[in-house]
């Protein structure tokens, strides 16, 4: 879920990837975890997460998400959600 109001979609691997870190999220069967490591530019990761913590995402957003997860699960898994 890389959308805030201020880097939405395509704007937020591209600052993270274009400060030295690669972007990586994974699910387990309990969790979904979203990593950013980058020393150099901190200050940018903390500004990109703070602009996608405090915007909610809509109904049919998080319903996307949701299916993007059972998704994941299922392919890791070979089980449904």
């Amino acid at each position: 879920m890389q959308r805030g109001e201020e880097f939405g979609p395509g704007k937020f691997d591209d600052l993270i990837e274009g400060n030295g870190a690669p972007h990586q999220r994974y699910t387990t069967r309990d969790y979904t975890a979203y990593l950013n490591n980058s020393r150099r530019r901190r200050s940018v990761v903390l500004d990109l997460e703070s602009d996608r913590m405090r915007t909610s995402p809509s109904p049919s957003r998080l319903e996307q998400e949701r299916g993007i997860v059972m998704e994941e699960r299922r392919l890791r898994t070979g089980r449904p959600a």
